[in-house]
C-alpha cells in the first residue's frame, strides 16, 4: 500500500425493520409505531483491513524467547501500552470517530438522538473488540494466548469495555415511561446483542460485565413493569370487546422476547426468574384491576378479560 495512513475499517449502517418475518410488524391494534432493530453486531462489516498491523506483530513474534514467562507478558504489556500510544494497531476510538456518519445517518426514532448515538457506538464498539480478538486468535505464535488476556485486553480494549458498561448503565438509570413504548425493546436488543457478541472473549471483564448487563435488564424490566401498570383506558368509552392498552405493549415485548430468545437466554441464564413471568404478572394485575372499575357486571368483566387474553394468545402464537 503506498499511502502510509493506516486505513480504517467501515462498518455498515444501522436497518430499521418495519415489520417481523411474517409480515405481521410490530404494531398492534392501530398502533403505527413500529420497534426500531439496528443491524445485529455480527452481521456488521469491517472490510478486510487488519486491525493489528503486520509491523507490530512482527515485532510481539521477535521477542526473546529467553525470558521468564513473567518477564516475557511484562514486556508485552509495555509493548501493547507503547502501541496504544502510537500506531502499532488500530485504536477503536479512532475507528468509532471514523465511522460518525454510521450514527448520524441512522433512524432517529429513538427518545433522542443521544440514545440512538448510545446504540451504534456499543454495536460498532463491541465488534472491534471482536475483531481484534480474532485476528489474534488466528495467530500461530506461541504467546497468542497471554496476549489476548494479559496484554491486549488490559491495555487496548480495556477503556472500551468500560463505555460500554457506562452505556449500558445510562439506560438502566433512564426514566422509562408508558411514552417509551418503542424505544424499550431496541435497548433490550442493543444490550443483547453486545453481551451476546463478546460471550467467548475470555478476558477479566466479561464475568463483571455479564453480571452488570444482567442487572440493567432486570432494573429495565421492573421499569417496563411500572409502564403496564402506568397505562390508562378511557373509562367512558371501553366496551367489553376493546383492548386495554397494557395489552398492547405487552405484546409488543412479547414478541421482541420471543424473537431474540437465544441471547435473551445468554443473557438471564435459566433461574426461576424469568421476564415473561414478569411482565404478564404485571399485566394480569393491570388488566383485573382496571375491569372491576369499567365494569360493574361480573359477566362483563369477564369478557372484556378473556377477550384480551385471546388477544396475547393468537398474537404469541
Amino acid at each position: 500500500m503506498a499511502d502510509s495512513t493506516p486505513p480504517i475499517p467501515a462498518v455498515s449502517p444501522p436497518q430499521a425493520d418495519s415489520s417481523d418475518s411474517d409480515g405481521g410488524g410490530s404494531s398492534t391494534n392501530g398502533d403505527e409505531t413500529n420497534n426500531l432493530w439496528y443491524t445485529p453486531v455480527h452481521l456488521l462489516e469491517a472490510g478486510d483491513v487488519c486491525l493489528i498491523l503486520p509491523d507490530f506483530i512482527q515485532q510481539l513474534q521477535d521477542m526473546d524467547s529467553g525470558l521468564t514467562q513473567a518477564e516475557f507478558l511484562e514486556l508485552l504489556q509495555r509493548a501493547f501500552r507503547d502501541a496504544n500510544n502510537s500506531d502499532g494497531f488500530h485504536r477503536l476510538s479512532d475507528i468509532v470517530e471514523e465511522n460518525r456518519w454510521i450514527i448520524n445517518d441512522a433512524p432517529l426514532v429513538l427518545t433522542d438522538r443521544s440514545t440512538g448515538t448510545s446504540v451504534m457506538k456499543m454495536k460498532i464498539t463491541a465488534k472491534l473488540i471482536q475483531l481484534i480478538w480474532l485476528e489474534l486468535d488466528g495467530q500461530n505464535w506461541k504467546s497468542c494466548q497471554e496476549v489476548k488476556k494479559e496484554c491486549c485486553f488490559r491495555e487496548v480494549v480495556g477503556q472500551s469495555v468500560e463505555e460500554l458498561l457506562d452505556v449500558a448503565l445510562s439506560f438502566s438509570s433512564a426514566r422509562w415511561s408508558a411514552d417509551h413504548a418503542s424505544q424499550m425493546p431496541t435497548i433490550f436488543d442493543a444490550l443483547a446483542d453486545v453481551l451476546y457478541t463478546i460471550r467467548e472473549l475470555t478476558f477479566s471483564s466479561t464475568e463483571f460485565m455479564h453480571d452488570v448487563v444482567a442487572h440493567v435488564f432486570r432494573k429495565m424490566v421492573v421499569d417496563l413493569r411500572g409502564m403496564l401498570e402506568g397505562t390508562t383506558s378511557d373509562m367512558h368509552r371501553i366496551r367489553e370487546c376493546a383492548i386495554h392498552p397494557a395489552t398492547v405493549l405487552l405484546v409488543r415485548y412479547l414478541e421482541f422476547f420471543y424473537r431474540s430468545g437465544d441471547m435473551m437466554q445468554f443473557v438471564l441464564g435459566t433461574g426461576d426468574w424469568t421476564i415473561e413471568l414478569s411482565m404478564i404478572y404485571a399485566w394480569a394485575s393491570k388488566l383485573s384491576e382496571d375491569a372491576k372499575a369499567m365494569f360493574p357486571a361480573k359477566g362483563q368483566r369477564y369478557i372484556y378479560i378473556l377477550n384480551n387474553m385471546d388477544f396475547v394468545y393468537q398474537l404469541k402464537y
